[in-house]
Formats: structure tokens, sequence, C-alpha cells
């Protein structure tokens, strides 16, 4: 694949991060937007992969960074949910005016979360990927729960997350709070790619989440796969089944 690195401003002007990946051929059937999990970043080696496999397949791949994560600017500590469905919005508006509106909507974890409350506003949109993603954005703050409290006694707390240490605010637990599981609806399809064997998220959250949606729907097992897909030939697997499934769906 050919990556091609831009930068974007969010709602605040501060500039994110993003890598556009191109089929070598330079002409992608559908443009994909990516959201990467929770405290991660748009170099995630399994979202590397997939992206990877989705440009084989004819597919272009806009991968961005949150605010505050590795490569875009502001701090972390003061973002939230209702900051990163922005930062959705602002990635897709990029695309739209620079290159073709997304299609195919793809988010991991609480960036599922993000993606999926986005993609009412993402007009273009045909198929929303969520890939080990909560049935509710709250599920966060339940893993968090000491780190919850106390960030709401004292204003933030730290917390270390895959060896690294982040300070979260109590608004990031009360936006949490806040927000309602979005409906998804036509003509929107939705595809869930989860792990039975995810301990962040246990696959009960997939099935809520098809039985809570009323569009066309597909669920797609990761048997022995954890939750950010660490091991290659699992991704590689994810990066297959989005693919075939958003071709079949958008007829690339």
């Amino acid at each position: 694949m050919a990556t091609r690195r831009h930068f974007f401003y969010n709602k605040q002007g501060q500039r994110l991060a993003a890598n556009l990946d191109l089929p070598e051929s330079d002409s992608p059937h559908l443009f994909a937007l990516y959201a990467h999990c929770f405290t991660c970043s748009k170099n995630l080696k399994s979202i590397v992969h997939i992206s990877r496999v989705l440009t084989e397949m004819g597919i272009a791949v806009f991968r961005f960074d949150f605010t505050g994560l590795a490569d875009s600017e502001g701090e972390f500590s003061s973002t939230t949910l209702s900051q990163q469905i922005d930062d959705v919005l602002a990635a897709a508006r990029f695309l739209a005016e620079n290159f073709v509106s997304a299609s195919l909507l793809i988010g991991h974890s609480l960036g599922g979360s993000a993606m999926q409350a986005a993609a009412a506003q993402i007009p273009s949109a045909r198929g929303l990927v969520l890939i080990a993603t909560p049935d509710h954005p709250n599920h966060v703050g339940h893993l968090l729960a000491d780190t919850r409290q106390q960030a709401l006694e004292d204003g933030e707390a730290e917390v270390s997350i895959g060896g690294n240490r982040f300070k979260l605010k109590a608004e990031f637990f009360k936006d949490l709070d806040s927000h309602l599981p979005p409906s998804i609806e036509d003509p929107l399809q939705l595809l869930i790619v989860h792990s039975p064997q995810d301990e962040i998220v246990p696959i009960e959250h997939a099935f809520r989440l098809f039985s809570r949606t009323r569009t066309a729907k597909s669920l797609i097992s990761l048997d022995g796969a954890d939750h950010i897909l660490s091991r290659t030939s699992d991704a590689i697997y994810a990066g297959q089944m989005i693919g075939r499934w958003a071709i079949h769906l958008m007829g690339g």
C-alpha cells in the first residue's frame, strides 16, 4: 500500500494527524474512515495490518489520531467522548473536501462508540464496522471504576493503560455517562467483529449491539483473539472479512 501523511483541524483548531493508505493502483473502490481504540493510535499494529489488507482489496483507509494522542495536538486529559465524536466528524469533512466522502466507517473499542455516534452525521456512509466495541460507552467508566471515583473526588486521576500513564479528568467520566447508545438507522448496515475471549469488552456486548440494531447486520467471531487483535493472523483475518463484507455491500 502507499501511505500519505495528512493533517486536519478539529473543532478547537488543534491539528490532528492522519495517514491515508491507498491501493497501489491509487484508484480505490471506496474510502474507509478508521477510529482507533481508547489511548491507542492510528499506528496500532492491528490497525496497520487491517488497513494493508483493505488496500489490497482496493479500499482506501483514512486512519487518524484522536486529540492529544500520538501525533495529534491537544491534551488527552482534557478530551471526552464528545470530543472524539467531533474528531470523527472533522476527519470525515476533511476526506469529503479533499478526496472522496467515506462510505465505510470502522471503529475499534471506544473509537467504535465514537464512530457509531457520529455515523448519523456522515450521510455518505453505507457501512459501519464495530470492532470489540462496548454496547454502551460508559463501560469504560466501569472498567476504570477506581480511577473514576478518584477523578470525581479530586477533579482528575492518573491511570496506567498498556504500560503508559494517562490523566483523566472528572469531565471524561461525566461525559461518558451522558451518552446513550445511539441507534443505527437505514441505509447504514452494521458489521460487528468481536472475540469470544475478549477480556476487556466481553462478547455479550456484541450480542446486545446485534439484538438492538434494526437494520441489516452481521456478526463475525474472532475466536482466540484479544481485545486489540495483537496477533497478526487475527488482524489479517479481520481485515479480510471486513473487506469482503464492504465490497459485497457496496459493489466495489
